[in-house]
């Protein structure tokens, strides 16, 4: 039910605060109602206040202790509403504190004083039109009971002006002062609202910072003056190597290189800060950032990932690259096919000499050798759209290492499937994985030596939510000198290679969500061969339900 005479500004159902405010002049009521009686039974209606009507006084005390028994019921259920329940305690006080003034005589006796209470409460929760109309009441009231005081108890003498005084005086107070309360109540509501919408807006900025902060790539560590840890993003701890409980550690515990560039820092802080090496082996590049002047302040660090930005800058230089190579791969193409072409007719012509037929054999090789590196090349620039699907790990593998061999004829290589088990399934594209396969199997051909047979091993195994592929030789292996240059577009150790088999191999993998490193380590098997060994980090897959109800439940 919705009741007009409120404030404006008073929400519908009101608050918690509102309902104070009343509760508040509940318990004025009962301060009064108790001091009325005790001034009664202790004989000061006679001495103190000089009330010329006792029984007048003890019926307004009686009614006051009865009408705030009352406001405490209606309070405790808020039943009636809150304007309702504020009128019937406003006007209920005025008429009770106006009982008060007849019985000490009229308003020179003070008790009119008491209406100040009830109509300051009513201004605080009321409109300006209802603050108003209950100053006037209470004002009505007071003249009203005056002239009945002058009437009844001072009968024969008349009226005279000068006992409508103190009660003009008075009503003009209570018009005053509920009228100013009802203004400052007004703008405090006003400056309340403002400060709860701008306490929403800060809540909701700083959710927002918070939220980009803790997406953001590069690392943000805020530090307090005793270089502690306040707060870090995941980033951050992901280059550092910190656990979710490092806030509240020294830095020097949590990230001891950090603290070596930080005191660094704090020595010359125009100095150029030289990257350090995270605990993965990673270089983060650190910047410094005083929140304030005072040396009291928190610090500001960001960290950023400078091998990954050496990886960004290398993707952008490598597909300029790859579209200035297309285009000149498909210049190259067209002479090329030509001299393919005369080089097969004169292979063909009757009765070529030796020398004939050497040349031709030259250019046919070269001829093919020039056409794969166009074929690399315009791989490398064209987007690798994969489709992965659910692929059963060891019935696979062992199909693709019969097409292999199949391709090979006369190639003394050996393939052994080894620690498959039946079960695994991985997620990956099978035209792109059986490419990644046979560049590895040709990469381990192709550097062996020419008196020595091929041995690859295949070794898998689960890994969480990976299935991680091992591809083992028996060959010389990789000189630590070039694992970091492997995976580089257009790097080789072969004089007939195109140095992008590998990269192309792993491109294809990041494509499918899988990795593909070189392991150089001493943590492999004994028994496994001791050549170059890697790994394919592969997505496990979920087995296809059996049933259709199943199969659209995982859908869901």
């Amino acid at each position: 039910m919705s009741v007009r005479f409120l404030a404006p500004d008073v929400p519908n159902p009101p608050s918690t605060a509102d309902w104070r405010v009343l509760r508040a002049l509940t318990g004025y009521r009962w301060i009064l109602a108790v001091g009325l009686l005790a001034g009664y039974f202790s004989g000061l209606v006679d001495t103190v206040l000089q009330i010329e009507a006792p029984i007048v006084y003890l019926a307004a005390a009686v009614a006051s202790a009865g009408t705030a028994m009352l406001a405490s019921v209606t309070l405790e259920i808020r039943r009636p509403p809150l304007g309702w329940q504020t009128l019937y305690q406003v006007v209920s006080d005025i008429l009770l504190v106006a009982v008060l003034v007849y019985a000490s005589g009229g308003a020179a006796g003070g008790f009119g004083v008491l209406m100040l209470v009830p109509t300051v409460i009513a201004s605080v929760l009321l409109n300006r039109r209802a603050t108003a109309s209950m100053a006037a009441f209470a004002s009505l009231c007071l003249l009203l009971q005056e002239a009945y005081v002058g009437i009844s108890l001072n009968a024969g003498q008349g009226l005279r002006s000068a006992m409508f005084t103190p009660a003009g005086l008075l009503g003009l107070l209570l018009f005053v002062v509920s009228l100013t309360a009802n203004a400052l109540a007004v703008r405090a509501r006003r400056g309340e609202a403002l400060a709860r919408r701008v306490g929403v807006d800060l809540k909701s900025l700083a959710r927002l910072n918070e939220t980009i902060v803790q997406r953001m790539r590069a690392g943000v560590i805020v530090l307090a003056a005793d270089e502690t840890i306040q707060t870090s993003n995941p980033a951050a701890q992901r280059l550092l190597g910190l656990d979710h409980d490092a806030h509240g550690q020294a830095l020097a515990l949590a990230a001891p290189r950090l603290a070596v560039k930080l005191a660094a820092w704090r020595s010359n802080a125009n100095a150029e800060i030289e990257p350090f090496e995270s605990p993965q082996g990673r270089e983060v590049i650190p910047q410094f950032v005083r929140l304030g002047w005072s040396a009291q302040q928190p610090l500001l660090i960001m960290l950023e990932d400078a091998t990954s930005m050496v990886e960004q800058a290398q993707q952008m230089k490598l597909a300029a690259l790859g579209r200035l190579s297309a285009g000149i791969a498909h210049e190259i193409r067209n002479p090329l096919a030509a001299i393919t072409t005369a080089g097969q007719l004169l292979d063909e012509s009757p009765a070529p000499s030796a020398v004939d037929r050497d040349l031709t054999r030259m250019i046919g090789e070269h001829g093919k050798r020039i056409d794969a590196i166009v074929r690399d090349v315009l791989s490398l620039s064209t987007p690798h759209a994969s489709a992965p699907e659910p692929l059963a790990l060891s019935p696979w593998l062992e199909e693709a290492v019969q097409h292999y061999h199949a391709a090979m004829p006369g190639h003394a290589i050996t393939i052994d499937i080894r620690d498959v088990a039946d079960g695994l399934q991985v997620a990956f594209d099978p035209l792109h994985l059986r490419r990644v396969l046979t560049n590895l199997w040709d990469n381990s051909r192709l550097n062996m030596p020419a008196d020595a047979a091929t041995r690859i091993e295949l070794h898998a195994r689960q890994d969480g939510d990976r299935v991680l592929l091992d591809v083992v030789d028996n060959g010389p292996g990789v000189p630590q000198r070039l694992a970091d240059k492997l995976f580089e577009p257009f790097f080789t150790t072969r004089r007939t290679g195109t140095g992008l088999g590998l990269f192309m191999a792993r491109e294809l993998c990041r494509g499918n969500g899988a990795q593909l490193n070189l392991m150089q380590t001493d943590a492999r098997p004994e028994q496994w061969p001791t050549g170059a060994w890697m790994q394919l980090a592969l997505r496990a897959a979920q087995a296809k339900p059996d049933h259709p109800e199943a199969d659209a439940e995982a859908a869901e």
